[in-house]
């Protein structure tokens, strides 16, 4: 054996939640850092120790002892214990990119308050990792990753070091885990007891066994050694150990250090590197698990939902106060995304934990929304003071969150009173409700506007005036060319004729707008045309349901599989004029056999309905799909035959998209085999031919495309275990066998997507924008009382953007300023502008980090030029004149 240095990081993988709950797992950890902080202050051979990427972990331990704090942030500062960058060990996929970039500004801030944060790229046990990831990690000063999921290369070519390229060509240090991040778990002072045998991830002999595995893949002469691994106590004799090795193994010299000790000795031999592009997202040699991409897809639903509300409504809203000289409101949301973010560890959001976890995520969701709510609340209440409303009419702002010009469906809570003496010091007031029905709605522009009522709900509000308890109706209409990012005064006036709603027509099987028209077929799918084309999509809304042997990390075709497509006793409606309404029965085998190697004779009703919306100036068909899953171990997904014949298919990831090839070619000897499934976030698109059809989605990210052309979105996919050992599709247990009936989601379920045909291609069509503008509506509130601020005016537009997608307007961490984030969504340069509607004192560029600030490039009228490679990301520090 030739001269190696092994540096060896003492660490422990700290899963939150899993098989355990938190607060059980919390136990552990107790014991756990106790033990470490008393090694740590009492052995000076025991140098350092890596507390798992996350601070999460300080937070949780110091909840339970508050009187240690003083200890880790001695040990933070002289450089004994590692914590940082991360505030949870994330999932990828299965967040957005800003959640990814409030992860690390969140576990930064942690950090550095203790005294340091440790800049290196560490997600040992990650499911993947998307493209964007080098430029994410790059922005916040961290230029190495390691990881052991993913990696689709030859590890003995590629080596265990390589470059890997983001999609905007950012590179960083990537360290393969070949023989995982537990590849020194159980260390001793004998290379020949230095063992593991761990079939699932990794298993040696001994330790010459395991040098030689790792020094052929080294590229510096440098191997890393990580002593841990899921919730393991320390080992306080390591020091002794490593000196027992040094003098038994005189060719290696054992050291125990950091990561960045690490890095520092692989930079410094310059090797020669290959590079690897893209995603990592391939079960070569470590299982990614990918199915957990469709596990518990109310976990998936309910994380877009709040996640888009607090990107897309809270921060945007609260920036807009701030900008505007009002209150900086972003305690609040750092609290939410705190909440939020507890759910993004990766057995949290991927639903592959106990049912127990899974019902306590269903709550901090609750929490997270709860908080995000009331900041737009208090927010668009503060904006919509700056709007006059005359005696005998009732306001109604609405809120456009895009920075671009927008027209949509909004509804809005509407107070039906003349007077609600909101923000007053009243008691005992009681307000008499008027009719709505009553009323025209008057636009900015002076044009009548239809609109639907719902049904009245009582609400008790304005705790901090006294409590007021009245009716809210909602309210929903039309809201058309809404200027960028501002705030537009409706009003509703009395009139002499009664608004009726417009009855519902039976048996008409077709809606339509000058765009597109939508006709059902008796089987239950839905022809579409698109009348620019004359192109037809036929057979959509197809439902097939397939076996499931797996368990929730993994899809496992039973040997003897059962596909059932399409409804019976299907029925059409028409409600109103713009929505049609197919209901229908799934019959599907009630369970895989007892064997599991097929399905059951028995079969169980699936009602199906799918609601389908095509208004007048709508840029999409919306359908919304309920499911009332009553099967069990099954896979639901919806079909889009869309005659197309791709070699690709086109998925939103963070901050981009990524092409995934058809799936046609087999991958023998993988640990876990490819099956074609693939991650998106809010949209994915097949063309070919001049043409397209995209589904975008709320909440449903995982989607395959058939070489035949059919694209299929996953609704549900349904199993009893937490693992199992006996599937076709993988190797070995993923976690303890722990039944999990909730994880087969029987009951109600409520999808919801939406398609858009085009010509051209998808860049043509900005998916980027219309993805926004389905995920993110149209908002509002009705004009009562009093606010503590208002500003004087509304701007004709607080921010706009041109030749880019805005994914942030947010306040700056350090509360000074307002952060302004955009993309290049594309795959070629572009110019991009951002106008300001605000005064502003100063503009700079800054990292993701919100730091190293340099000039920004403005034109005359003060607007931002910038230049932007194919898939770049730009961040701008923008600072109010007040």
């Amino acid at each position: 054996m030739t001269h190696m240095k092994a540096i060896v990081v003492p660490m422990s993988h700290w899963d939150r939640e899993w098989y355990d709950t938190f607060e059980q797992f919390r136990y552990a950890l107790v014991k756990m850092v106790d033990e470490l902080l008393d090694v740590l202050d009492n052995d000076p051979a025991y140098t350092t120790f890596l507390l798992d990427g996350q601070t999460v972990i300080l937070e949780d331990y110091l909840q339970i002892r508050p009187e240690n704090e003083e200890r880790i942030r001695s040990l933070v500062k002289a450089g004994r214990l590692q914590v940082g960058p991360w505030y949870v060990q994330p999932d990828e996929f299965l967040v957005s990119g800003e959640a990814l970039i409030r992860n690390l500004l969140i576990g930064r801030r942690m950090a550095e308050s203790f005294g340091a944060v440790e800049r290196q790229g560490y997600v040992p046990d990650s499911f993947g990792h998307i493209a964007q990831m080098p430029q994410i990690l790059h922005g916040f000063g961290i230029h190495t990753f390691y990881f052991m999921r993913g990696l689709g290369e030859d590890v003995e070519e590629t080596k265990a070091e390589f470059w890997w390229q983001g999609l905007d060509g950012t590179r960083v240090l990537a360290h393969y885990l070949s023989e995982s991040y537990t590849n020194a778990a159980i260390a001793t002072g004998d290379p020949d007891t230095f063992a593991l045998n761990h079939p699932a991830v990794v298993s040696y002999r001994n330790l010459y066994e395991l040098l030689e595995r790792l020094g052929r893949r080294a590229t510096a002469g440098v191997v890393l050694l990580l002593n841990g691994g899921d919730h393991l106590r320390i080992q306080p004799e390591l020091p002794a150990y490593l000196r027992a090795l040094n003098e038994r193994m005189p060719d290696v010299e054992f050291v125990q250090g950091t990561l960045t000790q690490f890095e520092q000795l692989v930079r410094s031999a310059a090797p020669e590197l290959k590079t690897v592009a893209g995603e990592l997202h391939y079960g070569r040699y470590h299982p990614i698990l990918q199915d957990v991409l469709s596990t518990r897809m109310y976990l998936k639903q309910r994380n877009e939902a709040v996640q888009a509300l607090l990107e897309g409504q809270a921060e945007r809203l609260a920036a807009a106060v701030f900008a505007l000289g009002g209150p900086n409101l972003s305690h609040a949301l750092r609290h939410a995304w705190r909440t939020l973010l507890k759910n993004h560890a990766h057995d949290s959001i991927c639903g592959c934990s106990t049912d127990e976890i899974h019902r306590e995520m269903m709550t901090r969701f609750a929490n997270a929304e709860q908080v995000a709510n009331a900041v737009v609340i208090d927010a668009l209440r503060s904006l919509a003071g700056a709007a006059t409303v005359e005696p005998g009419e009732i306001g109604v702002v609405v809120w456009n969150p895009s920075a671009f010009r927008r027209s949509g469906l909004v509804t809005v809570e509407v107070a039906p009173y003349e007077e609600v003496p909101l923000g007053e010091r009243r008691f005992g007031w009681s307000g008499h409700p008027v009719d709505l029905t009553e009323y025209d709605l008057i636009g900015p522009d002076g044009s009548s506007i239809p609109f639907d009522l719902g049904q009245p709900h009582l609400v008790c509000e304005d705790a901090l005036y006294r409590r007021k308890t009245f009716d809210r109706v909602p309210v929903t209409f039309w809201a058309s060319e809404l200027s960028p990012m501002t705030a537009r005064l409706y009003r509703l006036v009395r009139k002499p004729i009664r608004h009726t709603a417009v009855p519902t027509v039976h048996f008409h099987p077709q809606v339509e707008n000058n765009r597109w028209l939508v006709r059902a077929a008796e089987d239950g799918t839905v022809s579409l045309l698109d009348k620019p084309s004359g192109r037809w999509y036929h057979g959509l809304l197809g439902m097939v349901d397939e076996g499931d042997a797996g368990d929730e990390y993994t899809y496992s075709p039973p040997a003897r599989q059962t596909v059932v497509r399409g409804l019976t006793g299907v029925q059409v409606a028409r409600q109103g004029e713009h929505t049609l309404v197919v209901q229908g029965t799934l019959w599907v085998p009630r369970a895989v056999t007892t064997d599991r190697t097929g399905r059951t004779d028995e079969v169980v009703a699936v009602p199906v309905t799918h609601t389908l919306t095509l208004l007048p100036d709508s840029r999409w068909v919306a359908c919304r799909t309920t499911v009332d899953n009553r099967a069990f171990d099954h896979r639901l997904r919806v079909c889009f035959p869309t005659g197309l014949r791709a070699t690709h298919s086109i998925a939103e990831t963070a901050f981009g998209v990524i092409r995934h090839p058809v799936m046609t070619e087999k991958k023998e000897g993988w640990r876990e085999p490819p099956l074609g499934t693939k991650a998106q976030r809010r949209f994915v698109t097949v063309e070919a031919e001049g043409a397209g059809l995209a589904v975008l989605n709320r909440g449903l990210p995982e989607y395959e495309l058939t070489p035949g052309g059919d694209l299929l979105i996953t609704l549900l996919r349904c199993v009893g275990h937490l693992s199992r050992a006996d599937l076709r599709t993988r190797f070995a247990h993923a976690g303890p066998g722990f039944e999990t009936p909730d994880a087969q989601c029987i009951g109600v379920h409520h999808f919801e997507f939406a398609l858009v045909p085009y010509t051209g291609t998808w860049q043509d069509v900005d998916l980027p924008g219309l993805a926004e503008a389905y995920t993110v509506p149209l908002t509002g509130v009705s004009v009562h009382g009093a606010t503590p601020w208002r500003p004087a005016r509304l701007p004709e537009s607080l921010v706009s953007v041109t030749g880019a997608t805005l994914s942030a307007f947010k306040v700056s961490e350090a509360g000074d300023a307002v952060i302004v984030r955009v993309y290049n969504g594309l795959d070629r340069q572009k110019e991009a502008g951002v106008a300001f509607g605000f005064p502003v004192a100063n503009v700079e560029l800054v990292t993701l980090a919100e730091d190293e600030p340099s000039p920004a490039s403005t034109d005359e009228a003060g607007s931002v030029r910038l230049a932007l490679r194919p898939f770049e990301v730009a961040t701008l520090r923008v600072t109010p004149k007040w």
